[in-house]
């Protein structure tokens, strides 16, 4: 049985026997459904904040992948800058040199 599975029917059987509890207790239609509504509120509370904290979260691993990304490409257009420097001064001396030749001749 996988971890999922029995996790599953451990939730799904505390929430069946919970609901089985509050059935058989010594208390009145009203108390209980006034329980449930209060226990109903506070499931909602955490559940909402919960997904508070996961998009906060999620919006934080975000603009750090984008940061990086963004410092990434800002590095790869230095490096593609000074090799296209590089190379149009090489390209230059080249030029020159071949208007050298074509002169002397």
């Amino acid at each position: 049985m996988s971890k999922k599975n029995w996790m599953t029917g451990l939730i799904l059987g505390g929430l069946i026997g919970a609901g089985i509890a509050l059935l058989n207790a010594s208390r009145s239609g009203e108390e209980t459904r006034a329980m449930l509504a209060e226990k109903g509120m506070n499931l909602r509370d955490k559940a909402v904040s919960t997904v508070d904290d996961t998009v906060k979260q999620v919006e934080k691993t975000t603009k750090n992948i984008v940061d990086e990304a963004s410092d990434r490409v800002s590095r790869l257009k230095n490096i593609g800058r000074s090799v296209f420097q590089e190379e149009a001064a090489v390209m230059q001396e080249g030029l020159q040199e071949a208007k050298e030749v074509v002169k002397t001749k």
